[in-house]
C-alpha cells in the first residue's frame, strides 16, 4: 500500500506498507515528499491512486485551484514516479506552462467545479481513474491517464450519475446517494479485483462515522452507461476507530484493509463467497496517525498454480492419436482473483508466447511432442510421442498489459505422463440418420486403435474384438432398438425406429488370446429423424395455352418425425427433381420453395412421372424419395371471348344514322368483323329489340354494317335497344349490349308525296301537309316557304306542265296530257330562308272526270264545269264506241 500523509496544508510525505497482518504497521517506509504549492490553496495531495497501466501514482491537490493561464481548467493532477534513489518524484506534465513549478508538473483537468476537493480515488485494471469530490460527494471518471503526454492538454473529468443500487449484494442495503454538509460518505475507496471486469468496476469505500456506526459503501459503476449504483453495509468491530478512513486498499489476495486517521488498521474479509464476508478479521493493527492522508494499492494480481506432480501427473495420455486434453492447464489459475479468461469482453490474462517449454531445461519427448494452444490453455499429445513423464512450464500475465512489462506475470509447471495405447476406443457420433435396413458406415472401430495401429475386427488376422452383450442403450426412445454387428462393427437403424436421440455403449478389446485382454469402452451417439416423402398422383390435367400450377403442394403429405414437412424441418434435395418418364418433349417444373408443380403451356399429352427427395433440416439428412404422377389431356378448343360493348349515342337527328354499334365489340380481344374473309362475328337473328318506354310509334333500324337508322318521322324522345353478337362460325358464345340515344326532330323535313291519279283540270291536296318544321306541321308563310324556282319537272309527258301554289296544292291544268309526272320542290325555314329541304311529288294525270284521291273537284255551274261536261260527253262517246268495237 502507498500512503501519502500531510500535516494539514503541508507538503505530502509518501510511505509504503507491506499490508501484512500483525499488531503494528508502524510508520511505513518513507519514499519521498511532494510539495503541491501553487502560491494559493492547500499544499497537500489527496485522492492517491496507483495506475497499473503505466506503473505511476497519481494524486491531485486536495483542493483544485484555477489554472493561472486557463481559469476553466483546474490544477491539477500529479503523475508520480520514482527517481534513481527510489524516491517519489513528480513527472513534468506541463513543462511549457507558465507559473509555479507545481503547475508545470500537473496535468490540467476540465469538467471539475471550482473548489473541487479530491477526497478519494482509485484506478481499475483498464486505467480508469475514479475520484470523489469531497465537497459534494459526486463521483468523476477520468479515462486513459496512462496515455497523457507532456503538454498534451487537459484531460476530461466526467461526472457520473449516482443511483440507488438495483442489484443489491447479500448483506447490503440500497441507498439513495446524497451529500450531507460537513460529513463525508467516502474519504477513500479501492477497486475490488474480484468483482470488477471490462464492463463494470466495483469500488468499496468508507468515510466519516455516522450515528449507527461505520458504513462500507459499495459503488458499482456501469462503464457503458457511466452510472454509479450505490449500496452500503454496516461494519462491526471498528469501535476503536476515531477518525475518518484515510486509506482503503485491497491486497492481491482480495483482503480489504482500512487505515483510519487515528492510525488503526482493520482487515476485512471482502470475499463475497466467504462465510465471514464483510466482517473485521484478525487483530486490529496500529500505525502512525494518518490525518490529511490518503492511500493507494497495487491491485494487479495473477496466480499460476502447478498442475500435477511426478507421483500424480496432471494427465496420463495415450500416444495412439493426436489428442487434446479436455481440461485447460489454466483452470486452477486466477487473474484479479477471477478464473482465467483469455478472450472476449471479460479477458483478464494472456499466455506469454514462447513460455511453453520443458521446465528447468529438461528434455522434450524424443519423438512426437506436447504442444499448448495459447488461446485455450489446452495441450495436445501428438501421435507416437515417446512414452514418459514430462514437466512443462508456462507463464501467464494480466490483461490489459501493465507497466513495466512482466510486472504482473506468474509461472507454473504441468506434469504430463505419456503411455503406449494398448487399446483405444473413440466415441462415434453418426449425426442425423434415418431408419434403413442398410447398416451405417463406417464401422464404429474405424477410428479405434490397438497398440497405436488401426483396430481390425474382421479378416484373417484381427487385432481387436467387440465384446458380446456389452452393446447397451444408455439413452433413447424406449421402442427404439439399434443393432451392432460384432463381426463388422456396423450399426443398423432398422425401419420403424422411432425418432429421437440415441446413445449406446460398446466395448473394444485386444485380440491377443492372452487373458485378461485390455478393453476400452466407447459411446455411439446419433439422432434418428424419420423423413416420409409420400407419392402424389394428380390424375388428369388439361393442357392449356398458359402454364397451369397444380395444387396442392407435393410437400403437403410429406412428414418429418410425423410433423408436416415445411421450411423449418425439411428442404428439397438439390437436383433431385428428376424425370422418370414423359411424352417426347414433355416436362414439368417444380417450385422448390413451395412444392408446386407446374404444367407448361401446350404440354404434350400423355403420362408423366417425376421423382424427388426431401431431406431433414438442418443438416440435409436423412432423405426420402417419392414420385409425382399425372396424365396430361389434349387441350379442349378454346372458347372465344365475346364482348359486345354498350353504346350511348346521345342526340341523333331524325332522318340520320349513327356510327356502327359494332365498332367497340371484340372477339378474343380483336375487333368484331361481320363480313369478308376475316369474319369472326355475326349478329344474332332477332336480337335487335326495342326497350320498354320507347316513344310510341318510334322504330329504329339496325343495319348490316351496325349503323342505326332513325326514320325522318321518328318521334322525338329517348330510345333503348338491345342486340347480341355471337362468335363466328360456331354461333356461340354470344354477348348482349345496349344501345341508347335521344331522337331529335330535324329542323326541316320535306317528305315525298305520291298523289296517285289526278284528273286534268283539278288541284291536288297540299304537298306540304306531311312536311315538318322542327317536328311541327309546316304552315306556309308562317314557319316555312317554298323556295322560289325550286318547283322542277323531273319527268312526264311532253307539253304537260303542272304548277305549285304557295299553299302547296298542285294545279293540273285542263288538257294536261295524261301520264305519270314527277316533280321536285324545296322548302326553307321561315324566317331566315334556311335551312332547306327537298322532296319529290309523283302523280298520274288522267282524263277529265276521272278524279283521284288527290284531286280537288271543280264547282258545278262554273265555266270549268261546262267545259268538263262537254269533254266528258265526248269521252263517253269514245268509250262507248270503244266498247262497240270491242
Amino acid at each position: 500500500m502507498y500512503v501519502g500523509r500531510s500535516n494539514a496544508s503541508a507538503p505530502t510525505n509518501f510511505f509504503t506498507y507491506d499490508m501484512v497482518g500483525g499488531a503494528a504497521w508502524g510508520n511505513g517506509t518513507a519514499i519521498g515528499t511532494v510539495d503541491a504549492n501553487t502560491g494559493s490553496g492547500p499544499r497537500d495531495l489527496n485522492a492517491l491512486a496507483y495506475n497499473p497501466r503505466d506503473n505511476y501514482l497519481y494524486a491531485p491537490k486536495r483542493v483544485f485551484v484555477e489554472h493561472p493561464d486557463s481559469p476553466a481548467q483546474r490544477v491539477g493532477i500529479y503523475r508520480l514516479g520514482k527517481n534513481a534513489a527510489g524516491q517519489v518524484q513528480p513527472v513534468p506534465m506541463s513543462p511549457s506552462a507558465s507559473g509555479s513549478d507545481a503547475v508545470k508538473h500537473t496535468i490540467p483537468v476540465i469538467g471539475l467545479p471550482d473548489g473541487a476537493l479530491g477526497a478519494a480515488a482509485s484506478f481499475d485494471r483498464v486505467g480508469n481513474y475514479f475520484m470523489v469530490n469531497g465537497a459534494t460527494s459526486d463521483v468523476y471518471l477520468i479515462q486513459n491517464l496512462h496515455q497523457a503526454t507532456p503538454d498534451g492538454g487537459a484531460v476530461l473529468a466526467e461526472k457520473l450519475e449516482r443511483l440507488k443500487e438495483t442489484t443489491v449484494p447479500d448483506g447490503f442495503e440500497a441507498v439513495t446517494p446524497g451529500h450531507v454538509a460537513g460529513q463525508r460518505a467516502i474519504t477513500d475507496f479501492a477497486v475490488s479485483p474480484q468483482e470488477s471486469n471490462s464492463t463494470q468496476t466495483v469500488l468499496y469505500g468508507m468515510g466519516d462515522k455516522v450515528t449507527a456506526g461505520w458504513y462500507l459503501h459499495r459503488y458499482r459503476v456501469d462503464l457503458a452507461s457511466k452510472k454509479v449504483y450505490v449500496s452500503r453495509k454496516l461494519i462491526a468491530g471498528m469501535d476503536a476507530a476515531t477518525g475518518y478512513m484515510a486509506s482503503t486498499a485491497f491486497r492481491r489476495d482480495g483482503k480489504l484493509f482500512l487505515y483510519s486517521a487515528d492510525g488503526k488498521v482493520y482487515e476485512v474479509d471482502a470475499d463475497p463467497a466467504s462465510a465471514t464476508k464483510w466482517t473485521v478479521i484478525g487483530t486490529v493493527m496500529n500505525a502512525v496517525a494518518a490525518n490529511a492522508s490518503d492511500g493507494a494499492s497495487c491491485m494487479t494480481s495473477i496466480e499460476a498454480s502447478n498442475d500435477g506432480s511426478s507421483a500424480a501427473p496432471f494427465a496420463t495420455m495415450a500416444n495412439g492419436i493426436d489428442e487434446e486434453f479436455f481440461t485447460s492447464i489454466l483452470s486452477n489459475d486466477k487473474a484479479y482473483l477471477q478464473p482465467i479468461a483469455l478472450s472476449g469482453p471479460g479477458q483478464n490474462a494472456t499466455v506469454t508466447p514462447g513460455s511453453w517449454k520443458p521446465a528447468g531445461g529438461g528434455a522434450a519427448p524424443a519423438a512426437g511432442g506436447i504442444t499448448l494452444d495459447p488461446a485455450t490453455g489446452k495441450f495436445t499429445v501428438q501421435k507416437d510421442t515417446t512414452p514418459g513423464t514430462y514437466t512443462y512450464e508456462y507463464q501467464i500475465c494480466v490483461s490489459p498489459e501493465v507497466t513495466p512489462a512482466g510486472a504482473a506475470c506468474d509461472k507454473a509447471e504441468v506434469v504430463i505422463k505419456v503411455d503406449h495405447e494398448p487399446v483405444w476406443a473413440v466415441d462415434d457420433d453418426f449425426g442425423t440418420v434415418g431408419p434403413s435396413a442398410t447398416p451405417l458406415a463406417p464401422s464404429v472401430v474405424a477410428n479405434d486403435k490397438v497398440a497405436g495401429v488401426q483396430a481390425v475386427v474382421t479378416g484373417a488376422s484381427p487385432n481387436a474384438q467387440l465384446m458380446p452383450n456389452i452393446w447397451t442403450k444408455l439413452n433413447g426412445p424406449a421402442a427404439g432398438d439399434l443393432s451392432l454387428n460384432l463381426g463388422t462393427g456396423q450399426v443398423t437403424v432398422p425401419p420403424g425406429t422411432p425418432p429421437g436421440d440415441y446413445e449406446y455403449r460398446y466395448m473394444l478389446c485386444t485380440n491377443t488370446g492372452v487373458t485378461p485382454e485390455p478393453c476400452d469402452p466407447a459411446h455411439v451417439t446419433l439422432k434418428v429423424v424419420v423423413v416420409d416423402a409420400v407419392d402424389n398422383d394428380f390424375g388428369e390435367v388439361s393442357a392449356g395455352t398458359t402454364a397451369t400450377a397444380l395444387t396442392p403442394s407435393i410437400y403437403g403429405n410429406d412428414t418429418v418425425n410425423g410433423a408436416a414437412a415445411d421450411a423449418s424441418n425439411a428442404a428439397l434435395k438439390p437436383g433431385s427433381w428428376t424425370l422418370v418418364s414423359a411424352p417426347t418433349g414433355g416436362s414439368l417444373t417444380l417450385d422448390e420453395a413451395t412444392g408446386v408443380v407446374t404444367v407448361p403451356a401446350n404440354a404434350p399429352a400423355g403420362d408423366y412421372t417425376y421423382s424427388y427427395e426431401i431431406c431433414a433440416q438442418p443438416g440435409n439428412k436423412p432423405c426420402d424419395m417419392a414420385q409425382v404422377k399425372l396424365k396430361v389431356k389434349a387441350p379442349a378448343p378454346a372458347v372465344p371471348v365475346v364482348k359486345a360493348e354498350d353504346n350511348a349515342f346521345g342526340e341523333v337527328v331524325a332522318g340520320s344514322s349513327t356510327a356502327s354499334v359494332f365498332a367497340n365489340d371484340t372477339i378474343d380481344g380483336a375487333a368484331a368483323v361481320f363480313t369478308g374473309s376475316g369474319k369472326n362475328a355475326e349478329l344474332k337473328a332477332g336480337s335487335w329489340k326495342a326497350g320498354v318506354g320507347n316513344p310510341a310509334g318510334g322504330k329504329l333500324t339496325l343495319n348490316a354494317d351496325g349503323t342505326v337508322s332513325v326514320p325522318a318521322d321518328a318521334p322525338a324522345g329517348d330510345y333503348t335497344y338491345t342486340y347480341e353478337i355471337c362468335a363466328h362460325p360456331a354461333g356461340t358464345p354470344c354477348d348482349a349490349a345496349t344501345v341508347t340515344l335521344k331522337v331529335k326532330p330535324a329542323p326541316i323535313l320535306a317528305l315525298d308525296n305520291h298523289l296517285g291519279s289526278i284528273a286534268a283540270g283539278s288541284n291536288t291536296v297540299s304537298i306540304f301537309a306531311n312536311d315538318l318544321i322542327n317536328g311541327q306541321a309546316m304552315q306556309p308563310g308562317v314557319n316555312a316557304k317554298l323556295k322560289p324556282a325550286s318547283w322542277k319537272k323531273l319527268s312526264g309527258p311532253a307539253g304537260g306542265d303542272l304548277s305549285l301554289k304557295e299553299d302547296g296544292t298542285v294545279v293540273v291544268p285542263p288538257g294536261t296530257p295524261a301520264g305519270a309526272y314527277e316533280y321536285s320542290y324545296e322548302i326553307c325555314v321561315f324566317p331566315g330562308n334556311a335551312p332547306c329541304a327537298v322532296a319529290k311529288v309523283t302523280l298520274t294525270v288522267t282524263a277529265a272526270g276521272l278524279v283521284g284521291a288527290g284531286v280537288t273537284p271543280v264547282p258545278v255551274g262554273s265555266p270549268w264545269a261546262l267545259l268538263l261536261a262537254a269533254l266528258g260527253i265526248v269521252g263517253l262517246g269514245r268509250r262507248f264506241t270503244g266498247r262497240k268495237s270491242a
